[in-house]
């Protein structure tokens, strides 16, 4: 946690295509994160605990390294576009473990139970 608030501008991915891990867990950031697609070697993705709202970014689907996911308690809706689950380790990709809160609609999601998933 670094008390970091406000929205992520998507320049903040421009330049880091190389990054492996980000890690916003238990913030104040708010709004959507478009662009995030774009960090092409993201192993794992901590943004838990946030305000991020709108839909799952579906350019999540582009980072073909992903890992983990831990989008959950945030104020996500929608549902989880099927580009996010062709990442599962089950379907061939590399992604073990996504999490998103309770109400947003996914079919390849790790379970959810309305507490604090281990990270």
């Amino acid at each position: 946690m670094n008390l970091l608030t406000g929205t992520v501008p998507t320049v903040w991915f421009d330049g880091l295509g190389a990054l492996e891990v980000l890690d916003l867990d238990s913030n104040f950031l708010r709004g959507g994160i478009e662009g995030i697609g774009r960090l092409g070697e993201l192993r794992r993705l901590h943004m838990f605990g946030n305000g991020f709202e709108g839909t799952v970014p579906a350019d999540i689907g582009d980072l073909t390294a992903l890992e983990y996911a831990y989008l959950d308690f945030n104020n996500f809706t929608g549902t989880v576009a099927p580009a996010i689950c062709s990442l599962k380790d089950d379907t061939g990709g590399s992604l073990v473990k996504l999490a998103v809160d309770c109400h947003v609609g996914c079919a390849c999601c790790s379970p959810c139970f309305g507490l604090a998933l281990e990270h």
